[in-house]
């Protein structure tokens, strides 16, 4: 089961969830209500693998209306992106420790192949959080959703790069899921002249251009394994149950041991 390094890395994750949610409340006060409110609009639809677009922090953001109407993302892209990775987190309030031996393989296995929005559909929770991504590399923890946008009906793939620092710092990532290859899907991966000031550059130099897009790459990878049905999930504390995607926030937390209990990591 999880090592004491994993159950430090799994109580940093809470801490970091904690203290974004702080973070949020603090600048956009009922921000919570107000994005179960528009979840909760019988006038708008969207696919149900898809807890609530992004559209929907953007309106809170910007205070904007109608609902879903907007087309261009506004200044605050990173706040509108953790205000979604947020909140959909909320709703599983869980962090997944993988394997390091299972995360190097995983590294190991990335290819160019675009893994398409049927391969993502059944990731464990609405938001998947890995606190620690790799545990062999410090600093990159991520926010995984997926996202349905309106004014294009395209789905995507919603990385939230999370190096430490406030909202802004915070480096939102798009993975389009309707191409043909990784590197068309991250066409919008930003260049080391729009990387967050705050974020990457303080915690890890390599984290540049083409460096940027493998960890991404494998950062892929890795959610990939973690839709899969067979995938290696046993939580921490309760090994019979399995992750879901709750309608409704759960009581308390979990952690989620990827990779503990394969052959390939005993």
């Amino acid at each position: 089961m999880i090592n004491s390094a994993g159950k430090a890395i799994a109580r940093a994750g809470f801490a970091r969830a904690v203290e974004l949610d702080q973070q949020i409340r603090a600048r956009y006060p009922g921000v919570w209500r107000q994005l179960d409110r528009f979840r909760a609009d019988p006038s708008v639809e969207w696919p149900d693998w898809c807890l609530l677009p992004m559209a929907a922090s953007v309106a809170v953001v910007t205070n904007s209306s109608p609902l879903y109407r907007t087309s261009d993302i506004p200044p605050s892209k990173q706040h509108v992106a953790v205000l979604s990775a947020m909140y959909a987190w909320r709703f599983s309030r869980s962090v997944f420790i993988v394997h390091p031996k299972l995360a190097s393989q995983l590294a190991g296995e990335t290819t160019d192949d675009l893994s398409n929005l049927a391969d993502f559909t059944s990731l464990p929770n609405w938001c998947t959080y890995l606190p620690a991504a790799n545990p062999q590399q410090s600093g990159l923890g991520v926010w995984a959703h997926l996202e349905y946008a309106p004014t294009t009906g395209r789905p995507e793939l919603r990385l939230l790069l999370d190096f430490g620092g406030s909202l802004g710092d915070l480096q939102p990532i798009r993975v389009r899921l309707d191409g043909s290859t990784v590197t068309e899907a991250l066409a919008d991966l930003p260049g080391p002249a729009t990387l967050p000031a705050g974020g990457p550059t303080q915690v890890d130099p390599d984290v540049r251009g083409a460096s940027l897009a493998e960890r991404v790459k494998g950062l892929i990878t890795i959610l990939a394994y973690l839709a899969h049905p067979e995938a290696d999930i046993v939580n921490a504390s309760r090994p019979t149950i399995t992750p879901q995607r709750y309608r409704s926030a759960p009581p308390g937390r979990s952690i989620w041991a990827v990779g503990y209990h394969s052959r390939t990591t005993s």
